[in-house]
């Protein structure tokens, strides 16, 4: 008798064979009893059989039990035969769905061929060309510094397609300047925002006088603390995250940009004018312009009356935007717009009544 020669363990499960290859098949470990043409593992050694080698079943005689089972290999009962529970079973896998070694190893052997001639024709192929910058681009100068320097984002503005094709705008589109294709490289998403958001910070700087602009309905990044939407301030200090600004009610409130409006130094005289009278006008428990009958105006503007600048009187009557007042100087009180006379003493003030 002798053993098989040539088996290859092709699957181990946790330190047991579980699958073996012999003569371009596979065989798989089975439970039960052995057939005829199986393959065996001996893993206790009895006659002429050593632990570890493997045999051909040729003929098998039952016993009390399938572990009781004589399993004979090469035809010899007495010194070539072993019991069941001695020995581990695998039997020929079904070769129409599992092909053998041999045929796995050709099928990959042409695949491996056919990966190379895919590689190789990938090689050979152009690079593909990337999609020509258009107006409206955002990119990044990878070029010489001229205006802008390497790395600032800039926006393409006009192409001529020349040979320096590009005009180009700065984030804050105060500056532009010429490029070149070479010079320019299209910028990442990430990138353009986060220059849109510099941009946007750099707009203000330290002494601007700024208003509050918050959305109605909206609550600021920082929220109010004490101040209000239509506040006018000064810029205290501009951080990366935020804008400190000074406001009557609170000294150091922070803003985004988008909670801020610029003011020139004329808006904010008018603003802050605009202000003052609120101011007045409240401290009466009245809104700006209210005014009622028994109040003592004067006249900041005769239109077609018979007053005179600077002439002072009592309102009698009002209808609408329109008052009758009586002055010194007529004999009879006369009408005039709310928006031709200014108030000088409120009717809860007056010691005459």
């Amino acid at each position: 008798m002798a053993k098989l020669e040539g088996v290859k363990t092709l699957d181990m499960v946790n330190g047991e064979i579980t699958k073996v290859a012999y003569g371009g098949a596979a065989y798989e470990r089975v439970e039960g009893g052995a057939r005829e043409g199986d393959i065996v593992l001996v893993k206790k050694a009895w006659g002429n059989q050593n632990i570890g080698e493997f045999f051909i079943v040729t003929q098998t005689i039952s016993g009390v039990d399938s572990r009781r089972q004589v399993v004979i290999v090469d035809g010899n009962v007495c010194s070539a035969s072993a019991f069941r529970e001695d020995l581990e079973i695998f039997r020929q896998v079904n070769a129409a769905t599992n092909p053998s070694v041999e045929e796995r190893v050709t099928k990959a052997e042409c695949e491996i061929e056919s990966l190379k001639s895919d590689v190789a024709a990938l090689k050979g192929a152009a690079e593909p060309k990337p999609e020509r910058l258009k107006v409206g681009d955002y990119t990044k100068v990878v070029g010489q510094a001229i205006i802008t320097e390497k790395g600032d984002i800039v926006k393409i503005i006009q192409d001529t397609g020349g040979q320096v094709p590009f005009m180009v705008e700065t984030m804050d589109g105060k500056e532009t300047e010429w490029r070149t294709e070479e010079s320019l490289v299209r910028a990442t998403d990430e990138e353009v925002a986060e220059a849109k958001r510099a941009a946007e910070f750099a707009k203000f700087k330290e002494g601007a006088k700024v208003q509050i602009v918050v959305e109605d309905g909206k609550t600021p990044k920082y929220n109010w603390g004490g101040a209000k939407n239509g506040d006018i301030g000064i810029v205290f200090r501009v951080a990366s995250d935020k804008i400190v600004v000074d406001t009557p009610n609170h000294p150091g409130w922070n803003a985004m940009p988008n909670e801020l409006r610029i003011l020139s130094e004329e808006e904010a005289a008018k603003l802050e004018r605009e202000a003052v009278e609120r101011k007045k006008w409240a401290e009466i428990g009245r809104e700006v312009g209210e005014y009622k009958v028994g109040d003592i105006v004067r006249v900041i503007n005769t239109g077609s009356s018979m007053f005179h600048k600077g002439d002072i009187g009592s309102i009698s009557e009002i209808d609408g935007s329109c008052a009758k007042v009586a002055a010194r100087n007529l004999t009879g009180p006369s009408w005039l717009g709310l928006s031709r006379i200014e108030l000088i003493t409120p009717v809860e003030a007056r010691f005459d009544r």
